[in-house]
This record gives C-alpha cells, structure tokens and sequence, in this order.
C-alpha cells in the first residue's frame, strides 16, 4: 500500500492543525472536502479493484451489492457538499447584508454632515420648482448609498418623477406605434401607482400642497389609461388584484402579466 505524505492544515471552524486526507476535523468533526474527496475516491476504487476479483458465478450478486454501497457514498458525498455550499452561501448572505446595513441605513456624523450641506441644495431647487433636476440628484445621491430619504421632499420628488416617466413612456409609444412588452410593463407600473393613489398610503409623507399637485398628475394619468391602454374604471378594479400582493404594494410580476396580455390594445 502507497504510503501518503502528511501535510497538515489548519481546520477553519476550531483551529486546530489536522492532516489534510482526513475527511473530517478529528478535535471538532468539521467537514474537510479534499479529504472527503480522497476518501470518497478511494472507496470507489477499492469497489472496483473488488469488483475485478470475484469469481464469474458470484459476479452478478457482489456487483449489486457492491454498487448499492458505491452509490449510498456517492450520496452522502453530494448531501455533504449541498449543504458546504448552502453553508457559504447563507454566510455570503449575511456579510453582504450587513455590509449593505452598516452603508446604507446608519446615520453617522459625516452622513449628517453630508445632509446638513446637500439638504439645503436640494431645497432651493425644490423651491424653484426645478423637480426634474431635484429628482437628478436624489437618485444620484442614492446610487451613492447616502440617506436621501431623510430628506423631507423625497417621497414628492419620487412621484414627480414617475409621473414623468409616464410621459417618456407615452412619447416612446407614440414613436414606436407599437407597444412591446417591456414598454407596456414601463406603461403599467408607472400609471397604475398613480391610477390606485399609491401615495396617500400612510408610508408616504407628502405635504397637502404636493398631494394637490399629485392629484393633477393623476388627472392626465387616468387619461392616458383610458384612451392608451384602454382600461375602463371597471377593468381597473378588476386588475387590481393582479398588480397588488396581500400588504397593498404593486409587484413588478403583476406589471409583467398585464404588460404580457394587453400590450396588443396598448396604443
């Protein structure tokens, strides 16, 4: 028997040095996979070293037996790997999200002393009614991962940007004079918010002076879902169902199946 060079590594859940054909930590029983591999290897050649012995008459009987056990390593084999890589993957996860957490939803002294100097920006332009440029800015600043949201006009701005996103929507149909069906989801996700007041729902805070300018947007809006889309009131209560989950927000999906059934009458 050929015998194996000890190389010793360091096992990643206790710290303890073991020797690398191991298939597992011998102080914590953690799973080694280049040892487990080995292992799982050398039982399968010794199965067909075995195989290659027995006598023609008893051949049949010892294959059988001899694969069932090949094949019951094999398994625990992928199980051992499946879970290795859930395991990794749980973890990526959780580092991910809390990296994601600690840049994004803490209000540390320079994010507040980012705010204190791009705030007061953000309002002249609101103050000036210069919305387009105001909303430029907010979704740079939030690619940045700033806390943009604590800004007090946000949830206006955002809305006032989808209203005209809406009306690029409309220009692209008029160009096209077709609809595809990426244009029609665009279509649908972007007027139905504004058709159902998706920002009167209670985590929005819109002033009673934006509400009343948003209400004119959803003027034209419910305009262009009658004579564009050629969704009646009625046909809008019905599809609600389709567009909407169970806590009242509106599902991309939903958008797509619409977008996938109607964008022939979408004009």
């Amino acid at each position: 028997m050929e015998k194996k060079e000890i190389r010793l590594i360091k096992c990643p859940n206790c710290g303890a040095d073991h020797d690398i054909h191991l298939p597992k930590c011998p102080y914590c029983g953690f799973l080694n996979p280049e040892g487990a591999e080995e292992q799982y290897l050398s039982g399968l050649k010794k199965t067909q070293d075995d195989l290659d012995k027995v006598d023609d008459i008893a051949a049949e009987n010892v294959k059988t037996e001899v694969k069932d056990s090949a094949k019951a390593v094999g398994k625990k084999l992928i199980v051992i790997g499946a879970v290795i890589l859930l395991i990794g993957f749980a973890l990526f996860l959780v580092n991910k999200l809390s990296s994601c957490s600690d840049k994004s939803y803490e209000l540390t002294e320079k994010e507040m002393r980012w705010q204190r100097e791009v705030f007061p920006q953000l309002d002249a332009l609101y103050e000036a009614g210069n919305y387009r440029a105001a909303a430029e800015r907010v979704f740079e600043y939030g690619a940045e991962d700033h806390r943009v949201w604590d800004w007090k006009h946000y949830e206006f701005i955002s809305w006032h940007a989808r209203y005209e996103d809406v009306q690029a929507d409309v220009m692209e149909l008029n160009a096209a004079g077709t609809c595809s069906e990426s244009l029609a989801k665009m279509l649908v996700y972007d007027t139905f918010g504004f058709y159902y007041r998706d920002y009167e729902a209670a985590y929005y805070t819109v002033s009673k002076e934006e509400k009343a300018l948003l209400d004119r947007y959803r003027e034209e809006v419910v305009r262009i879902i009658h004579e564009r889309l050629g969704f009646s009131d009625e046909k809008m209560a019905e599809l609600k169902k389709t567009v909407y989950d169970e806590y009242d927000v509106l599902r991309i999906k939903g958008c797509e199946e619409i977008a996938k059934e109607y964008h022939g009458q979408f004009r």
